[in-house]
Parts: structure tokens; C-alpha cells; sequence
């Protein structure tokens, strides 16, 4: 991953591999990358894109998410 210098912008890139539970069946290569922006001090949205390379289900996926930070402010001393 890269962060930026303004430190609001992530990008990502990954290569993973999946092993099945059920014995015999072989593993699963994956590969992708997305970007992740901090809204806020507290909100962040993220989007990312990738293909399964090997397996049953090759082809192309993608994701959409975002996050929010839920707690009570920590009081300064």
C-alpha cells in the first residue's frame, strides 16, 4: 500500500491465495486494488476491484464500503 502525502488517500494492491476446506481441492489464486479516503477524523470510504485467477469461479469482482468510527470523544487534559 501507498499512503499520500496529505494522508487522507490509500492506495492498495494484493495478490492472495485461498485454500479450500474440503480436501484435494487445489488453491485459489486471487489479485486486486482499491483505494481507501478518509472523509473525516472519524468516516472513511473505500473501493477496490480484482480477478480470481484460478478456481471455479475465475472472473472479475469488486467492492464498495465505508466505515464510521462510533465511540465517545477522549477528553483532553
Amino acid at each position: 500500500d501507498h499512503a499520500f502525502s496529505r494522508r487522507s488517500l490509500l492506495v492498495t494492491g494484493e495478490v492472495f491465495a485461498r485454500q479450500p476446506l474440503r480436501r484435494g481441492e487445489a488453491v485459489e489464486w486471487n489479485t486486486g486494488g482499491g483505494v481507501r479516503y478518509q472523509l473525516s477524523a472519524r468516516v472513511a470510504a473505500d473501493a477496490g476491484a480484482g480477478y480470481r485467477l484460478t478456481g471455479d469461479d475465475e472472473g472479475w469482482f469488486a467492492t464498495l464500503g465505508g466505515a464510521v468510527v462510533v465511540g465517545r470523544a477522549r477528553s483532553r487534559r
